[in-house]
């Protein structure tokens, strides 16, 4: 099957509400869950971990590198693009467009499995 590649802006990318970090904010505040308490979040669930990384290291990499090196995974569910892969790299993105960062953060090149419905993902650690 075919990958497509084409820049999307990341205010067309829902986050994954099923990622286990989402979720959870999710239960918490039902409809009232908002990218900033998504972020917050996808911000928590790093911290203190030393088998990954934090979310400001990630953050500063983005920032440093003027973007990411490997795409986020986006597929097609009721007319609009979920993120299944790259979660936090996309509230990155949306954090340094919001912070008015120098750079270009208002898109990203994503890899989009468009044959892959949202219900048919079931790939451990993908989100």
């Amino acid at each position: 099957m075919r990958s497509i590649y084409q820049r999307v802006s990341t205010q067309e990318i829902e986050f994954d509400r099923e990622n286990p970090r989402i979720k959870v904010a999710f239960e918490k505040y039902g409809e009232k869950l908002n990218a900033q308490r998504i972020r917050f979040a996808l911000q928590t669930a790093t911290e203190g971990s030393s088998s990954t990384s934090s979310y400001r290291s990630l953050k500063d990499s983005i920032r440093a590198s003027g973007g990411i090196s490997v795409p986020i995974v986006v597929v097609p569910k009721d007319g609009q693009l979920i993120c299944i892969d790259g979660n936090t790299r996309l509230a990155v993105y949306n954090e340094l467009h919001e912070e008015e960062t120098p750079g270009d953060w208002t898109g990203v090149i994503p890899l989009y499995f468009w044959w892959l419905a949202k219900s048919d993902h079931c790939v451990k650690g993908v989100g």
